[in-house]
């Protein structure tokens, strides 16, 4: 049978920047371009929810590493990053498993090189398990800005605001990787808001006081 031809379509994000996803039959490219030459490190991330494990919407945070919390729309279980410094690059990858994020690990699983002045993800199919859709969400910081917790930036979400502090992605896309389909849609958690149901309270020592006394101000015995 002929080999499938590459599908390819771009976004255009905050910032001036400018991501174009290609996706082959061994591999997706992402094609990160700022508007500029850099003059400051920087540090790219590729969140992916692959549906292989539960993961949570909540990324990986920490001074001088990923800086500042994000939260996304989805729940994710890769992160991928690529450090830019001094015009080395070191890839990275954490992924989401026993109910929590591993160690932030150098890793050769995918590929990052700059070209042109854009750096280009090389993610390998197998990375992401056997699935038909996945859920990514890109965007870059500056790691030394606000003493470590970074500056965002460059979001795929075009409506996302740079700068400093927690930050919360309403918009994603959804990658595509089988059929005629479009290879991205892009999608937000209001879409599943009317079948998704929340809880924000629960009662969490409604069984496990049988104590009936109930004195105001009373004693752990009481």
């Amino acid at each position: 049978m002929p080999e499938k031809l590459n599908r390819e379509q771009s976004i255009a994000g905050s910032d001036d920047v400018s991501i174009n996803v290609t996706l082959s039959p061994r591999e997706i490219l992402f094609r990160y371009r700022p508007p500029g030459p850099l003059e400051n490190a920087l540090n790219i991330f590729i969140a992916l929810g692959t549906h292989e494990e539960i993961g949570a919407t909540v990324l990986p945070f920490g001074q001088h590493a990923e800086g500042s919390t994000v939260f996304l729309p989805f729940k994710s279980d890769l992160l991928l990053t690529a450090e830019i410094r001094n015009g080395q690059i070191t890839s990275s990858i954490r992924w989401w498993e026993r109910w929590r994020w591993s160690e932030r690990e150098t890793t050769d699983s995918f590929e990052v090189s700059e070209q042109n002045g854009e750096f280009v993800f090389r993610i390998p199919q197998s990375l992401l398990g056997d699935t038909a859709t996945i859920d990514i969400a890109v965007y870059a910081k500056d790691p030394d800005a606000n003493e470590g917790w970074g500056w965002l930036w460059g979001c795929a979400d075009s409506g996302v605001e740079a700068g400093t502090g927690d930050k919360y992605i309403p918009h994603y896309h959804e990658l595509n990787l089988r059929g005629d389909a479009p290879l991205l849609t892009p999608r937000s958690r209001d879409e599943s808001s009317e079948t998704r149901i929340r809880i924000y309270q629960l009662f969490v020592r409604l069984f496990g006081n049988t104590n009936e006394t109930r004195k105001r101000n009373g004693t752990l015995a009481e």
